[in-house]
């Protein structure tokens, strides 16, 4: 009876043992298949510093590009070709959709067309300068978080204050005694808490009159 119940043992360990192991090998393998299943690209273009925009049939030219030539990008997805539009003043727009290899990686050189007409390098000009309108704006936006925070520091910190003095102003109202030091040093702390609170309320108005003014600015430009 004892053999049997040792034999049964050993039995239900090696099936655990053998699917645990197979789940690994399993496991792995769909590691593997993922790794092996990522493709990338690597594309020139002459002249190069073109800017790239990826699966996009109409890209907006006055956002930062995808990536700037010469590139090396990870495709990503279960993708079989790919869609680039290159931008570059001086140069045609070109839009090319780009069969990848079976391989890993692919390779694509480009050379551009030139555009002899001033028209369009003078468009192209604003779009460059609106992107970096919408870049300060995005800059301007982020640091109006500053003065915001700053604003509910101050705000924060003068409900504190107010508190302090209410405090102190209750202490010299029921207080029997009207002088001494005691008196006097509370007297002191109420003037005190008071002025703080003032002024840390007039900072944090001004603290958040600035972050709405850069907020605004930042919206205004980003647009």
């Amino acid at each position: 009876m004892k053999l049997n119940i040792q034999s049964l043992l050993l039995c239900i360990l090696f099936i655990s043992t053998f699917t645990f192991a197979t789940e690994n090998d399993s496991t792995s393998s769909n590691k593997v298949n993922t790794v092996l299943s990522k493709k990338y690209l690597h594309i020139s273009t002459t002249p190069h510093a073109a800017d790239v925009y990826i699966n996009n049939k109409k890209p907006d030219f006055s956002r930062n590009p995808d990536y700037v030539s010469p590139a090396f990008m990870e495709i990503q997805g279960d993708k079989n070709s790919v869609l680039l539009t290159l931008f570059k003043i001086g140069y045609t727009d070109t839009t090319i959709n780009v069969t990848l290899s079976s391989r890993d990686t692919s390779y694509l050189i480009v050379g551009l067309q030139e555009d002899y007409d001033p028209a369009n390098a003078d468009i192209k000009n604003k779009i460059l300068a609106k992107r970096k309108r919408k870049f300060v704006g995005h800059v301007l936006m982020g640091i109006s978080v500053v003065p915001f925070l700053a604003s509910a520091g101050a705000a924060i910190y003068s409900a504190q204050q107010i508190k302090k003095a209410d405090n102190d102003k209750k202490r010299l109202n029921h207080s029997l005694i009207r002088d001494g030091e005691n008196y006097d040093n509370i007297k002191e702390n109420f003037k005190d808490h008071r002025n703080q609170a003032k002024m840390h309320k007039k900072m944090a108005y001004t603290e958040a009159i600035v972050g709405a003014g850069f907020l605004s600015l930042g919206l205004i430009l980003s647009f």
